[in-house]
């Protein structure tokens, strides 16, 4: 069930959704509503394929990447809180073709957003071969990996 109109409104009122944006002051807000141990999260990143069709909405073509082409990849950065029921999206970046200099720039953008907002105690990826190669240039090779 959805919240009330007028809720939404309220709430909308925070924040803008913007591909490859990552909107700090809505994340700040949502980490002052919560608990010590509920800030405690886990980043998810996940690449997405898309339709790569482009759509009008509200008076802006949705779906090009910055390049002006339809986007084949949807890069989503998604966290989660490992102590609480807290979920959200932080970043959504449209791309044609996912590389790890892209993936690497994007990953620093989020980090550096949740930074002081957020701790991340545990990155998920899949075993697509830009995020390993990232994770570990990221961290100097420094993970620890449960199976």
């Amino acid at each position: 069930m959805l919240p009330p109109i007028r809720q939404l409104l309220a709430f909308s009122t925070f924040s803008t959704v913007e591909e490859g944006n990552t909107d700090v002051e809505y994340l700040k807000q949502c980490s002052s509503t919560l608990n010590d141990n509920e800030k405690l999260v886990t980043l998810m990143i996940d690449e997405i394929y898309a339709a790569q069709r482009i759509e009008y909405c509200n008076g802006a073509f949705v779906g090009l990447n910055e390049q002006g082409q339809p986007a084949k990849t949807v890069l989503t950065f998604m966290m989660q809180s490992t102590c609480g029921k807290y979920k959200d999206v932080v970043c959504l970046v449209l791309v044609n073709k996912l590389n790890t200099d892209l993936q690497k720039t994007w990953f620093n953008q989020v980090m550096l957003a949740l930074h002081g907002l957020f701790w991340i105690v545990v990155v998920s990826v899949d075993n697509h071969v830009c995020n390993w190669y990232v994770l570990c240039n990221s961290f100097d090779g420094k993970i620890i990996i449960f199976y």
